[in-house]
């Protein structure tokens, strides 16, 4: 592997090294061990970008399987007497809507002022015969 953007040199050769004055020869070993260090932190970036791209691929599909699982559920939690087999029974408790509340009409509850009243006219004393208490 090579590193990007940099040609590929052929390597020196042991005579030329050796004719080199000291300092040079280290400073050349200094660089061979940079690309070297370089090439494998290269080699193993490209490893993980394999392995990200395949756990990438991977995390897709069981995404596309969880919408697919959801939307499942969710046509399912939409199913009710009126458009499935299931009995009435299963069907959720009713709950009224704001909309199908009661209108307030002002009127406070109870007898109207103003209306007769409808009450059970009480007997004459004389003619009542026994009074019963129920407890």
């Amino acid at each position: 592997m090579s590193i990007p953007n940099l040609p590929d040199l052929p390597p020196l050769s042991l005579a030329i090294l050796e004719s080199l004055p000291p300092t040079v020869q280290t400073y050349i070993g200094g660089l061979q061990a940079v690309i070297a260090i370089a090439q494998t932190l290269i080699t193993k970036q490209n490893e993980n970008t394999e392995h990200y791209s395949q756990l990438q691929a991977q995390q897709r599909e069981q995404i596309v399987l969880l919408q697919q699982r959801v939307a499942e559920l969710e046509n399912r939690l939409k199913q009710n007497s009126q458009n499935s087999s299931k009995p009435p029974s299963s069907d959720p408790p009713r709950q009224r809507s704001p909309k199908e509340a009661k209108a307030k009409t002002g009127k406070k509850p109870g007898g109207q002022s103003g209306h007769p009243g409808h009450s059970r006219q009480l007997v004459p004393v004389e003619q009542v015969l026994s009074i019963s208490y129920k407890l």
